[in-house]
């Protein structure tokens, strides 16, 4: 599906087809999404198509492995495979709770978090106006989250040293502070 060639992809989705047939379509779901944190926007948009049209395997597919390419999907710089992308984690977000993406996106970088978070609450809010069910179970996860990462901890470094820098030289301005051991 990553090849340019429009025709060789039409077959891969014809074969794909066929397979699913065959094995059923969680199985090429569940591999599909290992090819969706590949960068390639042609192989992005068909697997994401693919798996859009066969929604209705999601509930027997392996979630927890789909749900970080699909994240990265929301990312994307192409349109098309950000509102498939969504499309596809409304109904994967109906099986598994909003809990599960928002604890997946905690390992990106701050910036990304700030973009995808609030695609994350639209996908919820999705979700729960196509499912009125799993409403509970959206905001019973919606606050693990924050009541597993507790309170903060400050860190407070020895004088002379920081939390970041120990058994290091640091020269700050005025002073000349010397390696110290972190015992």
């Amino acid at each position: 599906m990553a090849d340019k060639a429009a025709l060789m992809r039409a077959d891969v989705i014809n074969t794909t087809n066929k397979w699913s047939e065959a094995i059923g379509a969680e199985y090429i779901i569940m591999n599909m999404c290992t090819y969706l944190s590949d960068g390639n926007p042609e192989l992005r948009k068909d697997s994401l198509t693919w798996i859009c049209e066969n929604k209705a395997a999601i509930e027997k597919c392996e979630h927890a492995p789909m749900i970080k390419p699909l994240i990265l999907c929301l990312t994307d710089r192409s349109g098309p495979i950000r509102v498939l992308a969504d499309e596809a984690i409304v109904t994967t977000m109906g099986y598994v709770g909003f809990g599960a993406f928002s604890e997946s996106i905690r390992d990106l970088k701050p910036a990304v978090q700030q973009t995808v978070r609030p695609l994350l609450e639209k996908a919820k809010n999705k979700a729960v106006a196509a499912n009125p069910d799993s409403a509970s179970m959206m905001e019973d996860d919606a606050d693990e989250p924050k009541a597993a990462s507790g309170p903060t901890k400050k860190v407070v470094a020895r004088p002379g040293t920081t939390a970041a820098t120990r058994n290091t030289t640091k020269t700050v301005p005025g002073k000349s502070l010397g390696a110290s051991s972190a015992s």
